[in-house]
């Protein structure tokens, strides 16, 4: 077995589930969420390294997926999701999932790294790219769409019960 098949091997094996969710989170659907996640496994895996470890390779799949889902590469599918399996098994409530998609992608995937992953805005920031003032922005508006989703009658959370369900990492 090549160096490669068994990181792979490895990284599905140990993270496969950790990053399925990730996926779902920044795409709202099952179906894209596994799409994503055999892409970005596919392209790490599959690059020319001398060396690849499999805590390298995680985050590098995780780099892989939020750069992917900015660049509008993964759009949502919801006939997809409905189709040949029922209805899909969600990995987070019902409330987290309504105030995610409210959000643009920029702030879904700054809020699913931030509260989802537990990373510092100033890691977020050199991530995705943007400034740190963007992030805090992008973090304000989609907590702003978080309550007042618990305002209506959609499903949305307050901002407490959002937090719960992902919490900072210093909370897991």
């Amino acid at each position: 077995m090549a160096a490669e098949e068994i990181v792979l091997d490895r990284l599905i094996r140990e993270h496969g589930t950790a990053l399925i969710r990730l996926g779902y989170l920044l795409c709202g659907d099952r179906d894209a969420a596994e799409d994503l996640v055999r892409r970005a496994l596919v392209a790490v895996v599959a690059a020319p390294r001398r060396d690849l470890a499999v805590r390298t390779a995680e985050a590098e799949v995780r780099r892989v997926m939020v750069t992917a889902v900015l660049a509008g590469t993964r759009r949502r599918r919801p006939d997809r999701a409905s189709a040949g399996r029922g209805a899909p098994v969600s990995p987070v409530p019902g409330g987290v999932e309504a105030a995610l998609a409210r959000m643009s992608p920029t702030q879904r995937v700054c809020t699913v790294l931030r509260f989802g992953e537990g990373l510092p805005v100033p890691q977020i920031a050199d991530l995705l790219g943007l400034d740190r003032g963007d992030v805090e922005n992008a973090l304000g508006e989609a907590t702003s769409l978080v309550e007042d989703g618990a305002d209506d009658r959609s499903g949305g959370l307050s901002t407490v019960e959002y937090q719960q369900v992902l919490p900072e990492a210093g909370e897991r």
